[in-house]
């Protein structure tokens, strides 16, 4: 008797453990990689359909990150926030933030 609990036992642990970890090798990562790279373009494109504004909420951030990203974008959007970046540098004298010193 004791001998079946534990036979009933391990084929109940064998099941589970096969059940739990034969969907993680059936995943398709080619599939997943596309969708992936899927997503970072659109929000590559979400980000580059407007202008980037430099000093504003998001702004820099957002025009690092499309920099950094890899994908094609038009060279006018970073022409167009260098030439914004410059003229905000020079409205503001060169101080960007009087106590803030992460903004340069």
């Amino acid at each position: 008797m004791k001998g079946l609990h534990r036979l009933a036992g391990l084929l109940l642990a064998t099941a589970l453990s096969a059940g739990l970890a034969l969907p993680a090798f059936g995943r398709n990562l080619p599939q997943e990689k596309s969708s992936l790279e899927q997503a970072a373009q659109q929000a590559a494109d979400y980000l580059s359909a407007a202008p980037l504004c430099p000093g504003a909420v998001g702004g820099d951030w957002a025009a690092m990150a499309l920099a950094r990203s890899g994908y094609s974008l038009p060279e006018e959007l970073y022409r167009g926030y260098l030439r914004r970046l410059y003229r905000l540098i020079e409205q503001k004298q060169g101080v960007l933030d009087a106590r803030k010193s992460s903004e340069y």
